[in-house]
């Protein structure tokens, strides 16, 4: 089996049938499709059914409604491919997108390959380009290792988004890479942790994803602040976790993604109860200001600042 499709799925009736066939149409062979229907409460999981009756390639889950990264999680545990793929529902992919990442992946022996997507939907957008990634990063093409393109492009792009990836599946069982459950913003934690074990992997500006943008997806949900807290939370997490050798460089990422979580905050005017603050300040105070560079200072009391005037 050369590569397993993970699908999670959570009421998306409307779009999983255009989903569900851009990965059939693939002109790769020899690789199994596994649908995790997430609790869905409208008609996925007749759609899903139909399709597991018609294709030897498709395999279904149906779980209690457990979120995005529980759902991801129990498709991992069963993957039987070489390489692994995560699409959301409600998106497309090009035909030719699994068979030409993974013939890449494979003759560079990659743990990682990433793709270029562009965005669709109930949208109007001046600048597409706001939404490539990739168009940001140089050294397109090239084979590098994760340590070294995370130093030199953390502060360019905080995240390459998990459909645009293939993951050697051994690479993640190994590392025991598993997605947080229970959350939101668990891709934030599960790619830091994964460019943390240095994977070897390249980026192609090839755009073979289409990123449906609809109102009421994780995608447009309306900041809160409970979403907010979560994606702080989800930062302090990635400098805890952070190997020695990376605490600087993480501290870096983490500081920074609170310091824009604040910036969120300030925007949409939104005030925190004073057990959040309180948070906030002591995730900022066990940082170890030893091996804090400028950088890290600033964004520190930028954070101060927003705490400050959040707090007013």
């Amino acid at each position: 089996m050369k590569l397993s499709v993970i699908v999670p799925v959570y009421n998306t009736e409307e779009y999983l049938k255009e989903c569900i066939d851009s990965i059939l149409n693939q002109t790769l062979d020899l690789y199994e499709v596994i649908i995790v229907d997430d609790g869905s409460t409208d008609g996925s999981l007749d759609i899903i059914n139909g399709y597991v009756e018609n294709y030897s390639n498709v395999h279904a889950i149906s779980q209690k409604n457990c979120g995005l990264g529980a759902a991801r999680n129990m498709g991992l545990r069963i993957a039987k491919g070489e390489y692994i793929y995560f699409i959301d529902s409600d998106d497309i992919l090009e035909k030719n997108a699994l068979e030409h990442c993974y013939n890449l992946a494979y003759k560079n022996k990659l743990d990682m390959l990433i793709f270029e997507s562009d965005i669709f939907g109930n949208i109007e957008v001046e600048n597409m380009e706001q939404y490539m990634f990739h168009r940001r990063i140089n050294r397109i093409g090239e084979v590098l290792n994760g340590v070294d393109f995370i130093e030199e492009n953390y502060y360019k792009i905080s995240l390459l988004n998990i459909p645009f990836t293939l993951y050697l599946r051994e690479f993640l069982i190994n590392n025991r890479l598993f997605f947080l459950e229970q959350t939101i913003y668990e891709d934030v934690d599960f790619y830091h942790r994964t460019i943390g074990c240095n994977p070897k992997m390249m980026i192609i500006d090839n755009i073979f994803y289409h990123r449906r943008y609809r109102q009421n997806s994780i995608m447009t949900s309306k900041v809160t602040e409970t979403s907010i807290m979560n994606k702080i939370n989800i930062y302090d997490s990635v400098m805890i976790n952070s190997s020695d050798t990376l605490m600087k460089l993480y501290y870096m990422i983490g500081i920074r993604g609170i310091r824009k979580a604040l910036q969120e905050c300030k925007k949409n005017k939104i005030n925190l109860d004073k057990k959040n603050i309180y948070g906030i300040l002591k995730i900022i105070k066990n940082i170890d200001i030893n091996i804090c560079n400028l950088s890290i200072l600033l964004d520190m009391q930028y954070c101060l600042y927003f705490i400050d005037d959040i707090s007013k």
